[in-house]
């Protein structure tokens, strides 16, 4: 994971008079940036020559700090194009990886914590149990006949 750009106390009054603040619809809840975004959604603002995330631009204007290129700004309403500064905290990599398995956005969030998940517990139990031939569950649940396998081997799903 590339490291985020260094925005120093020095930038800021030079940020406000850019005119951030003028891409960013501000109302009720989240406030939506409206220029141009990343292919995952993020708001990007151009200074300096470098392009910038639009959500760490508005929580370094917001809290009146320097962020340091380590530190992630990350969602806690999980729209990347929010740059509300009270929808926003800080954290490391680790953090932000955590708090999207917390919220069923990683493969790391387990079971139907995953949002990716195809098959509830309940229907983990019934392959366990089930007496069917693989090819059947899997053409009942539309997994493949490995993913039947691995669940009754404990490879995936583990009780």
């Amino acid at each position: 994971m590339a490291t985020a750009k260094h925005i120093s106390e020095d930038m800021l009054p030079a940020l406000r008079a850019a005119g951030f603040w003028e891409g960013v619809s501000r109302g009720l809840g989240c406030w939506a940036w409206t220029g141009a975004q990343s292919e995952k959604g993020y708001g990007r603002f151009s200074f300096g020559g470098e392009t910038h995330k639009a959500h760490r631009i508005a929580f370094a204007l917001g809290k009146n700090t320097a962020l340091p290129g380590v530190v992630m700004v990350c969602h806690r309403c999980d729209n990347p194009v929010c740059c509300n500064p009270e929808h926003l905290f800080l954290g490391l990599a680790a953090d932000n990886n955590d708090d999207a398995a917390d919220k069923g956005r990683s493969p790391r969030a387990l079971g139907m914590r995953n949002a990716r998940a195809k098959l509830t517990d309940e229907a983990i139990q019934h392959i366990r149990n089930s007496n069917a031939r693989n090819a059947d569950l899997s053409a009942l649940y539309g997994v493949s006949d490995g993913h039947i396998s691995r669940i009754r081997s404990g490879e995936r799903r583990s009780a």
